[in-house]
């Protein structure tokens, strides 16, 4: 299972627009009025949240953009799943 699978999958509650192509995950986060998560989703309460995936074995990094709830982001915070450190906030 990839790292973005996993990530998907712990954070499968927080994920706005689920059946959507590509889970509705824009390939980037303009930010401000124009977000696209705020247009897609059509909710105030979602946005762009940009994820960075750290290998704390290697250092490898992996990005990658995600619709979710504001809040889930906010509050998730010092994350690590099997190795993998998580920091993510809204763009």
């Amino acid at each position: 299972m990839t790292s973005e699978m996993k990530f998907d999958k712990y954070f499968l509650y927080g994920i706005d627009n689920m059946g959507g192509q590509g889970n509705g995950a824009p390939e980037t986060c303009s930010g401000g009025q124009d977000d696209p998560c705020k247009n897609l989703v059509g909710s105030g309460k979602s946005c762009c949240a940009h994820v960075v995936m750290t290998d704390r074995g290697s250092g490898t990094q992996q990005s990658m953009y995600r619709c979710m709830n504001e809040r889930i982001v906010d509050m998730s915070f010092s994350i690590e799943i099997d190795g993998m450190s998580l920091a993510m906030g809204c763009s």
